[in-house]
């Protein structure tokens, strides 16, 4: 990797937020990150709890004994220089080459609107509900991310003012929390929330960033995650976790390939049978 600036935009880096129990998932993270991010020009943190971890050009931030989502990410954030970090949770394995001319424009747009946050991943036309915006009159390429939007705040691959994610981080809560508390705390803030515009792909998530979401579910490996392991000739630690089942992974893509509305009132039907 290269440690120059881009354009001349110092002051970001790029932080891959992890904690310890998920240590398997840090070599082959790393190792498809620079196949295909490594012209890669920011410094790059991995943030953990107690643990080590040796690989060319990365920072070990580690947060002390862990104690819940939110007071480690603080931890980690406040030993972070840079204004700007670009964070990236440590299973959203990269499957292509980062668009790094893309990326540089996320980043100016983000300086110039002195924005809060910029969603770098674009998702399909049915999940604009979750990140619902108004197309940005000063570039068609980003959204305005709608003060009511149930994940205005969320933890995909992401762009943020440090201060910004500080204010709206409360000590306690797990990263569903966030997101959904997150959510309405922003709604506080004087900053605009920024989000790259929806994808005509037929995947479910693209952008300058290209990865899998996610490697691990619930404490297991997707087969994708296995699949890409197994392409690259990457070595999967597979004695910490299980693998998906088959029949699990049939019922789960053919779950996304419902539309995202319809899915959610399966979702929500579910529910109600299951507590009944």
């Amino acid at each position: 990797m290269i440690k120059t600036e881009i354009n001349g935009q110092a002051n970001t880096a790029v932080l891959v937020l992890s904690c310890d129990k998920y240590e398997d998932a840090w070599s082959p993270f790393f190792n498809l990150f620079m196949k295909y991010w490594a012209n890669c020009s920011f410094p790059v943190y991995l943030g953990t709890n107690e643990k080590n971890f040796e690989f060319p050009y990365i920072n070990v931030i580690k947060s002390g004994k862990a104690k819940n989502w939110s007071d480690d990410t603080l931890s980690i954030i406040e030993q972070i220089p840079e204004k700007y970090i670009i964070i990236i949770l440590e299973d959203y394995f990269l499957i292509n080459n980062v668009d790094t001319s893309r990326l540089e424009e996320c980043l100016e747009f983000m300086r110039k609107t002195d924005a809060a946050y910029m969603r770098i991943a674009s998702f399909r036309k049915d999940y604009f509900p979750m990140y619902a915006y108004d197309i940005s009159n000063e570039n068609p390429s980003f959204g305005i991310t709608h003060a009511e939007a149930p994940f205005r705040v969320n933890l995909q691959a992401g762009i943020w003012d440090k201060d910004e994610l500080a204010k709206l981080i409360v000590k306690g809560e797990s990263p569903w929390d966030f997101e959904v508390k997150g959510s309405e705390r922003s709604k506080y803030s004087d900053k605009l929330f920024l989000g790259i515009t929806e994808s005509s792909s037929r995947d479910i998530i693209s952008g300058p960033i290209p990865y899998l979401c996610t490697a691990i579910t619930k404490g297991i490996w997707m087969r994708e995650a296995v699949s890409v392991c197994k392409k690259e000739n990457i070595k999967l630690n597979l004695s910490l976790r299980p693998i998906e089942s088959r029949w699990a992974y049939i019922k789960r893509k053919a779950l996304h390939a419902v539309p995202f509305n319809l899915r959610k009132y399966v979702d929500f039907v579910r529910s109600k049978l299951r507590s009944s």
